[in-house]
C-alpha cells in the first residue's frame, strides 16, 4: 500500500505522459486526480447457463430470468430456485436494500451456491449515507463500501444452522451518482475457488 506522498508521485509521472488532448477514460481521470486505477469489471461468463436478475420488478435485463416477488419468489423465505453451479450471473440493481439484515448473509450465500467458477454478481444498492436510503420506507438493510468485506470476515453473521464458507470475492466497489441524493454501490462479487 501507497502512501498519500507516494501516490503524489506516481501521479505526477503518470500526468507528464498523459496527452491532454485526448478524450479520458474514468481510469485516466482517477489516475490523473487520485493516482489510483479503476478496477476493470469482470465479464460475466459466456457459456449456456442462464443469468439471473434479482428484484427484476418492470426492469428486464436481456433474457435473464426476473425472481422477484411478482414472478412467484420470495428472497426471504425461499432458496434461489436453481441447482448448484448452473447460473453464469446474477444482477441484483435495487434488490439488497429490500432483504432483512439477517437475511443479507443467507441471500449472498444462495447466490454463491448457484453461481458456477468464475460467475458474477453484480449489486447495485443505495449508500446508506445518501438521500435514497431513507426515503424509501421499504428499504431494510443499510449499505456502506465496507458492507461486504464485513460479512465475509465476520463470524458474528453466521446463522447457527448455516457455516457460511466463502468463495464469492469482492472485485470491486464503487460510490457513483450524478447528485448526492442518488450516491449508490455498484459492488461486483466473482465466485473465486482460490
Amino acid at each position: 500500500m501507497h502512501d498519500r506522498y507516494e501516490l503524489a508521485r506516481i501521479a505526477e509521472a503518470w500526468a507528464a505522459g498523459y496527452q491532454d488532448r485526448q478524450t479520458p477514460t474514468i481510469n485516466d481521470w482517477f489516475m490523473l486526480a487520485w493516482a489510483r486505477s479503476v478496477p476493470a469489471l469482470v465479464g460475466i461468463p459466456n457459456n449456456a447457463l442462464p443469468t439471473l436478475n434479482l428484484g427484476a420488478g418492470n426492469r428486464l435485463i436481456g433474457d435473464s430470468v426476473p425472481l422477484d416477488l411478482e414472478h412467484g419468489w420470495n428472497a426471504e423465505q425461499a432458496k434461489i430456485p436453481f441447482e448448484s453451479g448452473k447460473v453464469a450471473g446474477i444482477w441484483a440493481h435495487g434488490f439488497f436494500e429490500h432483504i432483512t439484515p439477517e437475511n443479507v448473509p443467507r441471500v449472498l450465500f444462495e447466490c454463491q451456491r448457484v453461481l458456477c467458477w468464475g460467475g458474477v454478481l453484480n449489486i447495485v444498492v443505495p449508500h446508506s449515507l445518501s438521500d435514497m436510503y431513507p426515503e424509501d420506507i421499504t428499504h431494510k438493510s443499510m449499505w456502506h463500501e465496507e458492507t461486504i468485506t464485513n460479512i465475509f470476515r465476520n463470524p458474528y453473521y453466521e446463522n447457527p444452522r448455516i457455516k457460511f464458507e466463502w468463495e464469492l470475492r469482492q472485485h470491486a466497489c464503487f460510490i457513483m451518482g450524478v447528485v448526492w441524493r442518488n450516491l449508490g454501490l455498484f459492488i461486483q462479487l466473482v465466485k473465486d475457488p482460490s
